[in-house]
């Protein structure tokens, strides 16, 4: 497992700014993305399966995560979001789920319901 690594890039920018390269920084990065990195909450996961064969891979995108709403990064621009996986056989995936989570913000009114980009 500690062969694999991933990243993301989003237009020219690279998230992280490094691969994500070991159980450890994946593992932070999973309760980061979580919001249970500072506390003793943990995940219904074990060790042992988070390496064998549970493994997670996520990232948290906002600049102020947890203090403020819409701080993550904009792709409203057209910006192309890449996922870059390495050495992917090392960590046994059969498949990859992807899920994209991002806020946006709308009006609702009498009239209807407005999506504003």
């Amino acid at each position: 497992m500690d062969n694999f690594e991933f990243w993301v890039t989003i237009g020219a920018e690279r998230y992280p700014q490094f691969a994500c390269d070991s159980v450890q920084e994946s593992w932070y990065r999973l309760r980061l993305a979580n919001m249970i990195h500072q506390g003793t909450d943990t995940f219904s996961i074990t060790s042992a399966q988070y390496r064998e064969d549970k493994f997670i891979a996520a990232l948290n995108l906002e600049k102020a995560p947890g203090s403020a709403g819409h701080s993550g990064v904009n792709t409203r621009g057209g910006s192309q979001v890449t996922l870059h996986f390495k050495n992917i056989n090392v960590a046994k995936a059969n498949f990859v789920h992807v899920i994209l989570h991002c806020d946006q913000v709308c009006s609702a009114s009498a009239a209807g319901v407005e999506v504003l980009d």
